[in-house]
């Protein structure tokens, strides 16, 4: 990708940790057996941030570095206008997908399936993943909003007015602290704790009582 000033390669990747603000970041599937992470952006963009690949654990880490304070970069606006592109050579499975938004921003994850996940929003961003093979916790303490397809286990927590939306579930636990709304198109087993205004849609499901699921 010609245009894209800055740019990483590395060698397998089986998990990923992305935790980001004030960009739109795309992860898809290598179109090859290499790792690849594309950058382009403000200067002030690029100068933070930070990539980190741990070979022997197959980990690609995504983020920004701090300041003496500990604090992470401001992005003010018109320097909101950065885009990351992530490829990944997972084959048919990935082992684990963190993604995070402190802010703004969006993720969009065309990866076919991971076996577990964490997606977290604290702002406005939006995140939009595909399968998981087992338990995918999905955390909003704001606006946010997630999107999925399947997934074993779906652990969902909105503690304002988020929403999150998924096609198949096999088994569900759904906290909503506000007026947040989580859709479920489908879900085998289900287990809801409403506090407020918020909303839990469901298109099928084979019974709603209070089964937990395995931690």
């Amino acid at each position: 990708m010609n245009n894209f000033p800055t740019t990483f390669e590395f060698t397998h990747t089986h998990s990923l940790q992305v935790n980001i603000f004030a960009c739109e970041c795309k992860i898809t599937p290598s179109p090859d057996s290499q790792t690849h992470v594309y950058a382009k952006g403000c200067p002030k963009f690029l100068q933070a941030l930070e990539v980190r690949h741990h070979g022997q654990q197959g980990l690609l880490e995504i983020g920004y570095k701090t300041d003496a304070n500990d604090k992470k970069p401001v992005f003010e606006n018109g320097e909101h206008d950065n885009t990351l592109i992530i490829e990944l050579p997972c084959g048919d499975k990935g082992q684990h997908m963190t993604l995070g938004i402190d802010g703004s921003g969006a993720i969009e994850s065309q990866m076919p399936l991971f076996n577990t996940g964490d997606l977290s929003i604290n702002g406005s961003g939006f995140i939009a993943v595909q399968n998981f093979a087992g338990t995918c916790g999905a955390v909003i303490n704001t606006s946010g909003v997630i999107n999925g397809k399947n997934a074993a286990q779906l652990k969902v927590s909105i503690n304002c007015s988020g929403m999150c939306a998924w096609e198949d579930v096999q088994q569900a636990r759904v906290a909503i602290e506000s007026s947040g709304v989580v859709s479920l198109a489908s879900v085998q087993k289900l287990n809801t704790a409403v506090s407020g205004s918020g909303i839990v849609s469901i298109g099928e499901t084979d019974d709603d009582d209070e089964d937990d699921f395995d931690e």
